[in-house]
């Protein structure tokens, strides 16, 4: 058998406060200027045509991991609000709940 599931929401939004502010930091890079300054360096070479290529790719696949990580940071936020809420709504059903004999 296993144990009993516990989560703290406390953690959850520490979680998912790191990963919001991963997304913001990947948001503030520019990975492609760097290759852009390649293909620039060397206009006249297939490698300039290669840099540029993957001055896209990698533009498209930032902006999807920054998406991701945000998503995924809000998502353990929003957790953390309804297991909170969760609780307290379950804590106020049972607290209703007339003890025999009392």
């Amino acid at each position: 058998m296993t144990a009993p599931l516990q989560v703290n929401p406390g953690e959850l939004r520490s979680a998912g406060s790191a990963f919001t502010g991963v997304a913001d930091k990947l948001g503030s890079l520019d990975p492609g200027a760097a290759l852009a300054d390649a293909a620039a360096a060397v206009p006249g070479l297939k490698t300039a045509g290669a840099c540029l290529t993957a001055k896209e790719s990698v533009a498209q696949q930032m902006i999807a991991i920054t998406s991701a990580a945000r998503t995924y940071g809000g998502n353990l936020t929003s957790a953390a609000d309804k297991y909170e809420s969760t609780d307290q709504a379950s804590g106020g059903n049972i607290a209703g709940v007339p003890m025999p004999g009392g």
